[in-house]
């Protein structure tokens, strides 16, 4: 627990310094979040919140989230079940367009994630075909977004341990897919 929290506390200030980095850049920040009731999703969620420069934050989960998190105006829940093909449905009436995209969906890095009910292959859309598939998406709709993807320390292709080398495959999958791409 400690480790996590230790981790957590650099991804919130890593992502609170991209916010400010990516304020200064554009004065207005349209966010569409994935993955928000994990740890890290959350974490971001809140970075983003206390950012002045964010106008709106869009909170794409597979399932509804507690009504507490909807205290901030800036908030719209996109409730959505297809992230292979999905995205159009969701997103193509929202003006104006999203200029940054948080990808943190996904499962936990467990060497048992077939006890999740997840096999292999929905392990690799998870963490490869989905957020790939966003980044196409939402590239081909702004050129100037950028795509922050979750990352696992050790991600590598070429990793024995699963976790790690979809995280890996997914990097590459993503930054191919996105112009502008950071590996959080």
């Amino acid at each position: 627990r400690l480790h996590q929290r230790g981790v957590l506390s650099v991804f919130t200030r890593n992502c609170s310094k991209i916010m400010s980095e990516e304020s200064n850049r554009q004065s207005k920040l349209y966010i569409a979040s994935f993955g928000n009731t994990g740890t890290v999703g959350n974490a971001f969620v809140q970075s983003a919140l206390a950012n002045a420069s964010v106008e709106k934050i869009y909170l794409v989960n597979r399932r509804v989230l507690p009504e507490k998190i909807d205290e901030d105006p800036r908030i719209v829940h996109v409730l959505m079940t297809d992230f292979e093909n999905g995205y159009a449905d969701a997103f193509d009436n929202i003006k104006p367009t999203i200029n940054m995209v948080h990808w943190a969906l996904g499962s936990p890095p467990t060497p048992g994630y077939a006890l999740l009910g997840m096999g292999s292959d929905q392990y690799h859309n998870a963490h490869v075909k989905y957020p790939t598939k966003a980044a196409e998406y939402f590239n081909s709709k702004n050129s100037d977004m950028i795509f922050h993807y979750t990352s696992g320390d050790g991600a590598s292709e070429g990793s024995y341990i699963n976790f790690l080398h979809q995280k890996g495959l997914g990097e590459r999958s993503v930054s191919e897919a996105a112009k502008s791409l950071d590996c959080l």
